[in-house]
């Protein structure tokens, strides 16, 4: 039984997954409390700290991506490597490690690939989720020999709380039309978790959502809400 205190979890074939809380960790103010994230101002010691918690808890290695916003995603062989600069995903069929994406309004998502006996984690905001690294990373696991694969898509901010500009409005709809919305307060803005929601069922990948806003929801770092703060962790790993 975990006690590291959690929003959601569960299975994914042979895999398990999770997403953190921001509670229960020991990063000091404005990072509190279970920031994951190297490279946010947080002292190198209180992230070391929560992510060996992390690891003891599910009694794996776990490897992070330092998001940079990209379309990259990459396959993980070594297993005694922590942090991938550059790629905003990960892929991986190693039974020794976990995958960890981190948030902070981004989504993240979750995939098993069923043939492949593979996991991904992939950190998406407005700019990944345009460029489909979704989509290039689901074509990655079939060109391999994936057949069905599963997914979670975890939390996001949501388009009341992501107001944005017209050129962004712009440029997000003429690549993915179901992103750029009008909220309810009638401005234009960007619904990530819809654009991914389109492009898991254009590629017939069975996903569940976990709905819930960062910037609305205590329990989850947002940057746009706080500015400086902490990470949250999207994890999946096969169980032994």
């Amino acid at each position: 039984m975990l006690s590291l205190e959690i929003i959601a979890k569960g299975e994914l074939g042979p895999a398990n997954w999770l997403i953190t809380s921001r509670w229960t960790g020991v990063s000091e103010p404005p990072f509190n409390e279970n920031n994951f994230a190297i490279n946010v101002g947080d002292k190198p010691q209180a992230v070391a700290a929560n992510r060996l918690r992390l690891a003891k808890e599910i009694n794996k290695q776990v490897i992070y991506p330092v998001a940079c916003h990209s379309d990259k995603t990459t396959w993980v062989l070594d297993e005694k490597i922590e942090n991938i600069e550059m790629v905003d995903g990960l892929i991986t069929r190693n039974k020794n490690v976990a995958l960890a994406v981190l948030s902070a309004d981004c989504a993240t998502v979750l995939l098993y690939a069923q043939e492949l006996a593979a996991i991904a984690a992939l950190h998406a905001g407005w700019k990944g989720m345009k460029d489909h690294i979704l989509t290039k990373t689901i074509s990655e696991m079939k060109n391999n020999g994936a057949s069905k694969i599963f997914g979670i898509l975890g939390p996001a901010i949501c388009a009341n709380c992501y107001p944005v500009s017209k050129a962004r409005f712009d440029e997000v709809r003429a690549i993915q039309p179901e992103a750029a919305i009008l909220n309810d307060n009638h401005e234009m803005s960007i619904d990530v978790r819809a654009g991914l929601k389109a492009q898991l069922r254009a590629n017939e990948i069975d996903f569940k959502s976990v709905d819930l806003c960062s910037f609305e929801s205590s329990d989850l770092f947002s940057y746009r809400r706080d500015e400086q703060t902490g990470r949250n962790a999207s994890v999946i790993w096969f169980r032994d």
